[in-house]
């Protein structure tokens, strides 16, 4: 994990090894691999490899990103305080920006 921007899909893969682990009733702590349903034993290292494909997969169809858009309502909850709240910081003289990392 080197940038902030990683964390969420870190956090993601942790919780994916927690379940496999969980449900590998032979996994010893150290083993540096886990019994996946279908797969046999598979290695951490590969596992991290297969789920960051998935990830870049799943970013450059953009599929996902389409679906989000299409239900926006479900993901971002309006505030109808927040133009108040900009203006108010207008009229005081303070500046905002909006950093996203989004198109």
């Amino acid at each position: 994990m080197n940038t902030p921007f990683t964390l969420s899909e870190n956090m993601f893969f942790a919780s994916v090894i927690d379940h496999l682990v969980d449900k590998d009733s032979n996994y010893m702590v150290g083993q540096p691999s886990v019994n996946v349903v279908g797969r046999g034993n598979v290695s951490f290292l590969q596992l991290y490899r297969d789920f960051i494909a998935a990830i870049n997969i799943v970013h450059d169809q953009q599929d996902f990103k389409n679906y989000v858009i299409e239900n926006l309502h479900l993901y971002v909850v309006k505030d109808k305080r927040v133009p108040d709240m900009l203006n108010s910081l207008r009229q005081h003289g303070r500046k905002t920006f909006l950093l996203t990392n989004s198109e």
